[in-house]
């Protein structure tokens, strides 16, 4: 869909007649805070219980994690390694997977109250480009 999407932007712009005058600057009004969608803010009010049940379903229904997960488990059964090893094998696959959850939750044990500022900066990112990255998570 995304592919066919981008097919059909890179024809219309390769069609699309030259200007052949400079263009002039376009004046944009300041933009407004972007702001959180709402099932963002309600995570917001979660505890820890809660919030895992969210991941955990979230990651479940997500047929990419899925995928990744068993071509991963594949992966490492083709080798013909001992079940031992298998094992290891995979647990580094999950954790390099989990990284990028990971990373805010480490940052913050590590750092504690003064990676609340960081983490503050982190979550208005990506509230302001949360369209961008649903569209390519999702």
């Amino acid at each position: 869909m995304k592919q066919a999407e981008i097919a059909a932007s890179a024809a219309h712009w390769r069609c699309h007649p030259l200007i052949h005058h400079a263009p002039q600057p376009v004046r944009q009004a300041p933009q407004p805070a972007a702001s959180m969608p709402g099932w963002m803010n309600a995570i917001d009010e979660f505890g820890a219980g809660k919030s895992l049940g969210v991941a955990v379903l979230l990651s479940a229904v997500n047929p990419k994690n899925l995928l990744l997960a068993v071509a991963g488990a594949a992966a490492i059964a083709q080798t013909g390694i001992a079940g031992g090893q298998q094992a290891v094998a995979y647990a580094v696959f999950a954790l390099i997977a989990s990284l990028g959850v990971a990373a805010p939750v480490g940052l913050y044990l590590a750092l504690g109250k003064r990676s609340q500022e960081l983490l503050a900066g982190l979550k208005d990112w990506l509230s302001a480009h949360n369209a961008v990255i649903m569209s390519v998570l999702w």
